[in-house]
């Protein structure tokens, strides 16, 4: 059984969970709450997310209740929790896509065997997914310990749509980032020839036009400095290689805070870090079915937080405080906004 409303003149701006408990059908603000994160609701015929029961509805909107979807009560609840108990955030969904905000830890998708009998934004939205009717298509990926934004599509066509944009480099793609040592310019481009061998499975340099080799380009700002110590920055990929920015950091002999990979002998002396200071904070894109530009951004989680805490006390591994240079704010306040004609 279904239903379909009108949002009425005049009632533009109300919250969709109590528009719905206005609904004799529904009644109260809790069994509203109960559609919606059990993935019954749809405003103009794109499904609302679990917890966005908040959200504004605009006059003449069509608000539409399928109590009797397939699936989509206990077990569309139930993978809410797994995805929750992984630490993995839904910070968007609709019809063609969702984008979460993944945790340090988590794998996005399985290489290997043995890969594949541990948990990864795949797996868990799969399953997640498929309680909901849809499916789990990766478009882009990120490191196992970086943390931030991915979007991962629902169908075939939503993934080949996604999937050209990254290979044309047009998404917006923003990391934070601490290195060590002291980065001087203010702002600057790196350029490296690269290609992945798999024998010891990470990217390394290489000389243009020798097999497997591609230019991988990112542009990167200061936002932060701490003295000789350490380096906080801003970069923006301009293509999208595997380890791009991690190689990057190395080739400018300033290594990521806590890199375990890519860190020559001659880096600076270390800032413990229990993984890469490396999150994936903005993403932004053309929505695959509508072409509207949307833009995302996630806060540091609260490992980097420490970190950036940590430096500016000038307390780590006993090295006297250096002087702190801030060039712009850090984006440690970064949240989810609003699609933005402007982003990407």
């Amino acid at each position: 059984m279904s239903e379909a409303h009108r949002v009425f003149a005049g009632a533009g701006g109300v919250r969709l969970d109590r528009f719905l408990s206005s609904l004799s059908s529904v009644g109260s603000r809790s069994r509203a709450r109960q559609a919606i994160d059990s993935g019954k609701v749809s405003v103009d015929g794109r499904p609302v997310a679990a917890g966005q029961g908040g959200m504004l509805l605009e006059e003449g909107s069509k608000v539409e209740i399928e109590w009797n979807r397939p699936g989509s009560s206990r077990a569309a609840v139930r993978g809410r929790r797994t995805l929750s108990d992984h630490g993995l955030r839904v910070v968007h969904e609709d019809a063609d896509l969702v984008v979460v905000d993944k945790p340090a830890g988590l794998l996005t998708d399985a290489a290997t065997r043995q890969q594949r009998r541990q948990p990864s934004v795949r797996s868990l939205l799969h399953e997640w997914l498929r309680a909901r009717g849809g499916e789990a298509h990766i478009v882009h990926r990120l490191d196992r310990d970086t943390s931030g934004l991915v979007v991962i599509a629902r169908n075939a066509t939503a993934a080949e749509r996604l999937g050209r944009q990254f290979r044309e480099h047009s998404p917006l793609r923003l990391y934070w980032v601490v290195v060590q040592g002291l980065v001087q310019q203010n702002a600057g481009q790196w350029s490296h020839a690269m290609r992945w061998d798999p024998t010891v499975n990470r990217q390394r340099l290489a000389r243009d036009g020798r097999d497997g080799a591609v230019v991988a380009r990112a542009g990167y700002r200061v936002l932060e400095r701490f003295g000789k110590r350490a380096t906080v920055l801003e970069v923006q990929l301009q293509t999208g290689r595997r380890n791009q920015i991690r190689l990057h950091c190395e080739l400018s002999g300033h290594p990521l805070v806590g890199e375990r990979q890519y860190a020559s002998g001659s880096s600076p002396p270390a800032i413990r870090a229990a993984r890469q200071a490396l999150h994936a904070r903005c993403l932004g894109f053309a929505h695959p079915g509508s072409g509207q530009r949307m833009r995302f951004e996630s806060e540091l989680p609260g490992d980097l937080q420490a970190l950036l805490a940590r430096l500016r006390r000038g307390a780590d591994d006993g090295s006297p405080s250096g002087r702190t240079d801030r060039i712009c704010r850090s984006g440690v306040a970064a949240k989810r906004t609003r699609p933005d004609k402007a982003a990407g």
